[in-house]
């Protein structure tokens, strides 16, 4: 995650798109070993398949943190739209076909984050 941040602060405009480029692959990265740890740590299990989408519906079923069963469902289903964010930048960052923004570049990132923390809580839990 340090290293995703550093993209989005760099004055020079060629370095800058580069480095967002990288700033956003990192990310989806991240989010996708995340939400990996996640289901790892609550579920057992992982999604295995070639569309990292499968995974959106498992994480789903995982309850991280605390809290009433409501709760545990909300910030499931809030994770899952978390890795979709990521997920619908996944094939225009890594491969730069198209001109990753800052403002996808942080969307990128507050989703990685959000997996991120998760990740780090459940494997605390664990």
């Amino acid at each position: 995650m340090e290293l995703a941040r550093l993209g989005v602060d760099q004055p020079d405009a060629p370095a800058r798109r580069r480095l967002e480029q990288a700033a956003a692959a990192n990310a989806i990265l991240a989010a996708i070993a995340a939400s990996d740890a996640i289901c790892c740590c609550l579920l057992g299990t992982r999604a295995r398949g070639q569309d990292h989408r499968e995974a959106i519906a498992l994480l789903e079923l995982a309850r991280p943190g605390s809290g009433t069963a409501k709760a545990k469902q909300l910030r499931a289903q809030s994770l899952g739209r978390a890795l979709r964010v990521a997920l619908d930048l996944k094939n225009e960052a890594p491969y730069g076909f198209d001109v990753i923004g800052v403002a996808q570049v942080r969307k990128a990132l507050h989703a990685a984050e959000a997996l991120v923390s998760a990740a780090e809580d459940a494997v605390q839990e664990r």
